[in-house]
């Protein structure tokens, strides 16, 4: 009897212990997609270029700033060019 209640104990301990672990696990995943969603597309291209540089870096990190780089629509940025003084 004892050893049976022992069992379940250890088997819901288990199991909530690897629960908790998950919640953990999605909410970092989640915070740290809101935190590259609110980037700039400037933060972004640093970003992607210190993962690219990086020797040990963090994956799931780089690759959520890949996912979020490519899913954004680019900018059209107006450059307006100086015109030379006509002689």
């Amino acid at each position: 009897m004892t050893v049976a209640a022992a069992a379940i104990l250890a088997a819901v301990a288990f199991l909530g212990s690897g629960y908790l672990h998950t919640r953990r696990a999605e909410r970092k995943a989640d915070h740290e997609r809101a935190a590259v969603h609110a980037m700039t597309q400037q933060d972004l291209a640093a970003a992607i270029a210190r993962c690219d540089a990086a020797t040990r870096r963090d994956a799931v990190y780089c690759e959520e700033v890949a996912r979020e780089m490519d899913n954004r629509p680019l900018e059209i940025v107006e450059h307006k060019l100086p015109v030379p003084a006509q002689r």
